[in-house]
């Protein structure tokens, strides 16, 4: 079947802000969603998973595995791909689990969503997924899973914290965590018109859209969604209240944001116009208590909160200035009172995990405030003609100065938010750099990153790239492994790094590295040859990968070992350790890792001339 979308939210994206930041874009609203795929017999869905050209497997050795991996299924296999694939609750004592996409075998063109106990295949429980009597450490979800192909994707599935969002070849959307049996029907919908479903980052809240039939070509109308998926109802989410999502009249400015904007998940808040033209309000409610709504503030926009969940961010006045959007940055109490303006005409901005929140302005100057709820107007210059910020942690910022507009290239440089380093630590001052995959080390010691070393290569082809490893301390670059596969490369925990090196971007062999004494790297160790995709699983400390290499050999993956012990490819070639050396001290935080990133919610803001962002709304 096909379906048809009516939708104001542009796809699914993780914040970088404090606790519960997400927010739905409200540019020019789109009457239908085209067909996200060309459907496929009468299935609907591409059930095409990755797997190596055919010509060039031919040319390719055959995948070759340590002696520490276990096959948990055989055959086509892949990760979700528009968000986390396994349960992330911080916390949480649950076992680990994870899902992962089939062929179906019993629905002609069609996807089996399966969800495997990763906990239980680590301790070395038999694992059987699919077989005629069914498994309780892997359960077949539906027989007929769907999503967008390509992103933006309103109908993506997705892990946040313990709880499993999805939707059916109808449309359905479902909900599942741990414990349960059977996936659970969120809310009725029909072709597509419920989307974007997120669940809060810790406990069982999750929240929806639906575009209703009143929608026009020029506004589009939207009930919010919440509930809880343990409800007593049949159905677990409720309307909240009818809001405009999207509206002609406020073009590119985003004007509807909506997400969890406490830390345990309990309180949901939204800023939209009530009516087209109206005045754009922060509405806050209890999930569980609804004669707990309440207007927080009047005419502001692209708000966040606090890490602990105690302080509103938000811009005031937010509107489009020669092409730019700005608006003054505010702070206020829990309850709404005393907003206070900390930095005027701000563009982007991002809070920390440690409270300090760093700002770029609408004249591209970087500013920060080390403590919003003593200090809010005690504003620290940092830097100036920055054009992006690329991430927030709890001690830094990294940004960008350069951008390349046909490649998503940049600079880089890092500086504390305290604004105590006399100069900015240089990560590359060329557009080489990635402007995505910052990754920090747990202990802040260190931030992975990629760059692109040529960009001569033929039309259609990814560039190599080196994943380095830069020394917060010294600022010294090591490289972690050479021509590594778009992205793939992960922090294994405290433990070390996991990566796909010798990519020709369709697979490549993937390495462990350890970590002695902070951000001194181990010999790589290889786990397995064609590998497509992976994922480190924490607890209980393992790495799940996927092999679709049209070979014997495909299948889902488990390695207990973290990267294995034994070197059955003779040796390191995962990368050449060296001291191309940058400049001064320097510290990086990185989309779901070291800030507390926002609940996942919808498409973030516009960047900075291109730029990059770690703003949203």
């Amino acid at each position: 079947m096909s379906l048809t979308f009516r939708n104001a939210c542009l796809g699914i994206a993780a914040g970088l802000f404090g606790a519960g930041f997400a927010g739905c874009g409200s540019g020019t609203p789109m009457a239908t969603y085209p067909d996200a795929i060309t459907p496929i017999s009468d299935g609907g869905v591409d059930t095409t998973l990755p797997r190596s050209d055919a010509g060039s497997d031919a040319l390719k050795p055959e995948p070759m595995s340590s002696q520490t991996n276990v096959r948990l299924i055989s055959g086509a296999v892949r990760f979700l791909t528009n968000g986390p694939t396994c349960t992330n609750e911080a916390g949480s004592t649950a076992d680990r689990w994870c899902a992962f996409l089939t062929p179906s075998t019993t629905s002609l063109d069609n996807l089996d969503l399966f969800v495997v106990n990763v906990t239980r295949a680590a301790a070395g429980t038999p694992i059987a997924c699919g077989g005629v009597a069914p498994d309780p450490n892997c359960l077949r979800l539906t027989r007929g899973f769907f999503e967008e192909a390509d992103a933006p994707a309103p109908h993506a599935a997705l892990f946040q914290g313990d709880t499993l969002v999805f939707f059916d070849v109808f449309g359905t959307p479902f909900g599942w965590r741990p414990g349960m049996v059977n996936a659970r029907v969120l809310t009725e919908s029909s072709g597509g018109d419920v989307h974007d479903c997120f669940p809060a980052r810790k406990g069982n809240a999750i929240a929806c859209f639906r575009d209703l039939p009143s929608s026009t070509t020029s506004v589009t109308m939207t009930d919010v969604l919440v509930g809880r998926l343990d409800a007593p109802t049949e159905l677990p989410l409720t309307r909240v209240e009818t809001v405009v999502s999207a509206s002609v009249a406020d073009a590119q400015v985003r004007r509807f944001q909506f997400g969890f904007a406490t830390p345990n998940g309990d309180t949901v808040a939204w800023a939209a116009r009530q009516t087209d033209g109206g005045p754009e309000l922060l509405r806050a409610r209890k999930v569980d208590e609804p004669a707990s709504l309440r207007t927080v503030a009047t005419g502001v926009s692209r708000w966040s909160t606090s890490a602990d969940g105690t302080r509103w961010f938000w811009l005031s006045g937010f509107a489009s200035v020669n092409g730019t959007t700005v608006g003054d940055l505010q702070t206020a109490a829990w309850d709404g009172s005393g907003p206070t303006t900390m930095i005027a005409s701000v563009h982007d901005y991002a809070p920390s995990a440690s409270g300090p929140v760093a700002a770029l302005t609408g004249t591209l100057d970087l500013k920060s405030v080390k403590s919003p709820a003593t200090a809010p107007t005690a504003v620290t210059d940092l830097d100036s003609g920055v054009r992006g910020l690329l991430a927030v942690g709890a001690e830094h910022v990294v940004y960008l100065k350069r951008f390349d507009s046909i490649f998503p290239l940049s600079d880089g440089y890092v500086r504390r938010l305290d604004g105590t380093q006399v100069t900015p630590c240089t990560l590359t001052t060329g557009t080489d750099g990635l402007r995505y995959g910052l990754r920090f080390l747990p202990d802040a010691s260190g931030l992975l990153w990629a760059r692109v070393t040529t960009l001569n290569v033929p039309v259609g082809d990814l560039p190599p790239i080196d994943a380095t490893l830069t020394n917060l301390t010294t600022c010294s670059r090591t490289i972690i492994g050479s021509k590594v596969g778009d992205g793939d490369w992960e922090v294994a925990s405290g433990a070390g790094l996991v990566f796909i090196d010798q990519s020709d971007n369709t697979d490549g062999s993937l390495r462990f590295r350890g970590l002695a004494g902070g951000t001194t790297l181990e010999p790589a160790t290889l786990i397995h040859t064609r590998v497509d995709s992976f994922i480190p699983v924490f607890p209980p400390g393992a790495v799940l990968f996927t092999v679709n290499a049209a070979s014997a050999k495909d299948g889902l993956y488990l390695n207990v070992a973290r990267g294995g012990q034994e070197r059955v490819d003779g040796g390191v070639d995962g990368g050449t350790p060296g001291d191309d050396a940058a400049t001064n001290d320097a510290g990086v935080a990185v989309p779901g890792d070291a800030a507390p990133s926002a609940d996942i919610g919808t498409d973030i803001g516009p960047a900075v001339g291109d730029g990059g962002t770690a703003g949203g709304g």
